[in-house]
């Protein structure tokens, strides 16, 4: 099956290990080896995941998992064979913008709108409101309780007077997923595609008990949620029917992200916005000052909100930017410095290392050298895995 075959290779380990660590070499040896299937699917263990502990912005953390082999060709073995029933619970949300859709190359599942889509949904969501409500849900992935995914392929009622019948998809993926996690019955594991259905199939769930409440007017991007409102007594009855939907399936929201606006408010964040508008290509002055003058700005915009991931997105913005021969050098000392003071953005960092390198650019070997081995021994005390792979 494709589907499998893109999990396995494509769709196994987070996409924030570097593109050194890929699992292709696992999906083909399955594909070529047949004969260890039958003893996999009857492996009865629990077994525990690896850790990846993922430096963030602001220096905040994620933990990710990557599963244990077998544990994982069984959930992913699981999905594949069920992808047209998932595929269609998956779709029946109307505020999801992060419905997923198969690919043949990058990640075996990405999702079908991009996140700088969210810009234009939000203008369109508000042109008819004058209150918005937006929210997040608590510890998302971490939270969810297995014995929710039955709940959410069968409608609650059916799962729990069916709860002893193996034979039922819901079952069958709330099994497989307490054993790739040790037997744990809170949370599902950050990282594979896997988990990024199953995700997705439970919020579409939760969306169908929102519109029954009337919560029609929103958008939802993973679990990041806007609903658009005429009043404010609306939009506060809508946060009472919120709460008690997320309840039914074991979920909370994040009360530090929860806001009620009277617009008009800004669509995005203008620190995103006014570094994506920034033109390098003009004659008015040389690709010297223009650099400065972005990285200038985007050091002031990252001290201000340590926690949006400001940095990252400079870097990431620069990927359409061919920088010149004589700008190299300062623009290298200045990927080195957000590599030194926030180590989220390495993978960024080296990537544009990288992809001038084949330009033709000479790299400074012994200033990447320094920064990097100053990174491992600052932070593989403290097991901060995503700095040291």
């Amino acid at each position: 099956m494709a589907i499998l075959n893109g999990l396995l290779t494509r769709g196994y380990f987070p996409k924030e290990l570097p593109p050194r660590f890929d699992s292709e070499m696992f999906g083909i040896s399955l594909s070529q080896q047949s004969n260890v299937i039958p003893e996999i699917a009857t492996f009865k263990n629990w077994t525990k995941p690896c850790s990846y502990n993922l430096a963030r912005a602001g220096n905040t953390r994620r933990k990710l998992s990557i599963l244990n082999p077998i544990s994982f060709y069984r959930l992913a073995n699981c999905v594949a064979e069920n992808w047209e029933e998932l595929d269609i619970k998956a779709r029946t949300s109307h505020l999801s913008l992060s419905t997923l859709v198969e690919t043949s190359e990058g990640r075996a599942l990405k999702k079908a709108h991009d996140l700088n889509e969210r810009p234009a949904q939000r203008a369109k969501l508000r042109a008819h409101s004058k209150y918005v409500l937006c929210s997040d849900i608590s510890r998302f992935y971490p939270s969810i309780y297995t014995h929710t995914i039955p709940w959410a392929i069968d409608g609650k009622k059916a799962a729990k007077t069916n709860m002893g019948d193996k034979n039922r998809l819901g079952n069958k993926l709330d099994k497989l997923s307490q054993f790739a996690q040790d037997g744990q019955t809170f949370g599902i594991p950050i990282g594979p595609d896997t988990s990024h259905m199953i995700a997705e199939i439970l919020l579409s769930a939760v969306d169908s008990e929102l519109k029954v409440r009337g919560l029609q007017k929103g958008l939802r991007f993973v679990d990041d949620y806007e609903f658009g409102f005429r009043t404010l007594s609306e939009a506060e009855e809508g946060l009472a029917k919120f709460r008690e939907v997320l309840a039914m399936f074991e979920l909370e929201l994040n009360e530090a992200k929860t806001n009620i606006f009277k617009l008009p408010i800004t669509l995005e964040d203008t620190a995103f916005s006014e570094l994506r508008c920034f033109r390098f290509q003009t004659f008015e002055f040389p690709q010297k000052t223009l650099l400065f003058k972005y990285f200038d700005r985007a050091f002031e915009l990252a001290s201000q909100k340590p926690k949006e991931g400001i940095l990252k997105y400079a870097i990431s913005r620069l990927s359409s930017v061919k920088i010149e021969k004589d700008t190299w050098p300062l623009y290298s000392d200045l990927l080195l410095q957000c590599a030194s003071s926030e180590p989220g953005t390495l993978r960024y960092v080296l990537g544009q290392l990288l992809v001038n390198k084949g330009q033709g650019k000479e790299l400074d070997n012994d200033a990447i050298a320094a920064v990097l081995n100053q990174v491992i021994e600052d932070h593989s005390p403290l097991g901060h895995t995503s700095e040291v792979a």
